[in-house]
C-alpha cells in the first residue's frame, strides 16, 4: 500500500505521548508498553543517533522475558499489535551479558533507526568492564592503590599551579 502521510523530525513538540494500542495484554495485566514515559521515569539519557538526530530518553518501553519462548511470544504480540509502525523513529534493545571465563560484564545497546524511505539503520554499542575492577578484592586493591597515588599527585600538581598562578598574577602566562 501507499504511505498515508509524512512524519516530521523528532523533537519535543512532535514526539507522540498519547497512549495507544490495547491497554491490557492477553492476561489482562496493565501494559506500560502502550504508555509514554518520560526520560526521568525511565532513568534514560538522550541518545545521539547515527543519523545525527538527538533522541530523547523518553518513549514507550517493553521489558522482554529472559526466556527465549516467552520473549518470542512477546515480540510476536508486539508485531501483531503494530507496536512499531511508520511513525517509529528508533528502537533500542538494551541488555547486559556476563562472561564468567574472563569475568567481564558487558552492556549491549542495539539501536535500529528508521530513516525516511524505509531504511533501517542498525548500530551496536558495547561497553565492557572487568568485574574485578568493580568488586572489592585483594587483586582490585592492588590496582586501585597506584591509581589513587597518581590521582593524588595530579591533584597536588594542579593545586600547586593554581597557587603559583594566584601568587604571580598575569606574569604566570608569560613565564614559559
Amino acid at each position: 500500500g501507499q504511505i498515508a502521510g509524512c512524519y516530521t523530525e523528532v523533537n519535543d513538540e512532535t514526539e507522540a505521548r498519547q497512549p495507544f494500542g490495547p491497554l491490557t495484554n492477553r492476561t489482562g495485566d496493565n501494559r506500560s508498553m502502550w504508555l509514554w514515559q518520560s526520560a526521568s521515569e525511565l532513568e534514560e539519557n538522550p541518545y545521539f543517533g547515527r543519523s545525527n538526530i538527538w533522541y530523547p530518553g523518553s518513549g514507550y518501553i517493553d521489558i522482554l522475558d529472559t526466556g527465549y519462548e516467552a520473549a518470542k511470544r512477546e515480540l510476536e504480540f508486539l508485531r501483531d499489535e503494530s507496536w512499531i509502525d511508520l511513525s517509529t523513529r528508533v528502537v533500542f534493545l538494551d541488555f547486559m551479558a556476563y562472561n564468567p571465563n574472563v569475568r567481564f560484564l558487558t552492556l549491549v545497546k542495539v539501536s535500529v533507526e528508521f530513516r525516511p524511505g524505509g531504511i533501517a539503520q542498525p548500530f551496536v554499542l558495547l561497553r565492557s568492564v572487568d568485574v574485578g575492577q568493580i568488586l572489592l578484592s585483594k587483586e582490585s586493591m592492588k590496582t586501585l592503590a597506584p591509581e589513587v597515588l597518581v590521582l593524588v599527585f595530579v591533584i597536588g600538581y594542579m593545586l600547586y599551579e593554581i597557587w603559583d598562578m594566584l601568587r604571580t598574577g598575569p606574569k604566570y602566562l608569560l613565564n614559559g
